[in-house]
């Protein structure tokens, strides 16, 4: 099917199966799942809770590359007669401008002026936790997110209805965005791929040692710190399995000790942010330094 990091790729694959018209045989199923995931997320982010309006899924079309008046292309986009739905999905590049204006803002007052009749929700889809858009009103799922709430039910269910060939394009796309050598970093720059990543298990070990990790966070960021001190010489022992196997596949922001950043140059600073995964060897790019910023594209 091409390559697999392609945007496209699984804009179509996901438009597929949130569309209950399709041949999937899951009608609207997997849909119902997304939404109630954005409902969730919502809730997470302590914004005014989002109640999305259900009443007719069913009768909801999915198309890709929906154009807007000003030549923007929305990757995904549902409508019913009660509720239109706007998927932003983010792979690997990080959000564009349509004529100085961000993407994200673009499709937000497209929508906002021209389905003034319906409920609208806006998702950001991405494989990266750290990925964001400039507009705020796009609630953010990952792919792990949507692998473990909808494509992972879908399958099941599939299995109960004895939809064999449904059920064997879902394994397929599991195995594609498992598999290491298609790049495909669902966990983002730490490079544990969804075969190697445990959320139930990250979960429970974040849960248990809650307290520990923010007393680490908090020391981290407190630029009066000791360095010698017992918790910062743990942390350096123990910072990539904290980042990498339990923060990242949850979402949450990797723990970065603020006061060395600063004083970081040239090779140091890149051994550094290589060393926290915010550099990939070969898929990064340092483009300029500006304004006494690194630009990292």
């Amino acid at each position: 099917m091409g390559d697999k990091r392609r945007e496209e790729w699984h804009s179509s694959f996901v438009c597929w199966l949130l569309d209950p018209n399709e041949n999937h045989g899951l009608g609207k199923d997997p849909l119902v799942n997304f939404l109630n995931l954005v409902e969730s997320y919502s809730k997470k982010l302590k914004q005014k809770e989002l109640k999305i309006d259900k009443t007719d899924v069913e009768k909801m079309h999915f198309e890709t590359e929906r154009t807007t008046d000003d030549k923007g292309r929305i990757d995904i986009f549902g409508k019913s007669e009660s509720l239109t739905l706007v998927i932003e999905n983010k792979i690997k590049a990080s959000e564009k401008d349509k004529n100085g204006k961000p993407q994200s803002n673009v499709y937000y007052d497209y929508c906002e002026q021209n389905y003034k009749d319906s409920q609208r929700v806006y998702v950001l889809l991405k494989a990266s936790p750290y990925t964001s858009v400039e507009n705020k009103n796009f609630i953010p799922v990952t792919y792990q997110d949507l692998l473990d709430e909808v494509i992972k039910p879908a399958y099941e269910r599939c299995e109960e209805l004895k939809l064999e060939d449904t059920r064997s394009v879902l394994k397929q796309y599991i195995l594609d965005i498992s598999n290491q050598l298609s790049g495909f970093m669902l966990a983002n720059l730490s490079g544990f791929m969804l075969d190697n990543t445990n959320k139930d298990w990250s979960e429970e070990i974040y849960k248990k040692h809650e307290e520990i990790i923010g007393k680490i966070r908090e020391t981290m960021d407190d630029v009066d710190r000791d360095t010698e001190s017992v918790i910062c010489k743990f942390f350096k022992k123990y910072k990539k399995y904290i980042n990498n196997a339990i923060l990242m596949p949850l979402g949450k922001n990797a723990i970065i000790p603020k006061v060395y950043v600063k004083n970081l140059k040239g090779k140091e600073l890149t051994d550094y942010l290589i060393n926290y995964g915010y550099i990939i060897p070969g898929q990064t790019k340092l483009y300029y330094d500006r304004f006494k910023k690194t630009f990292i594209i």
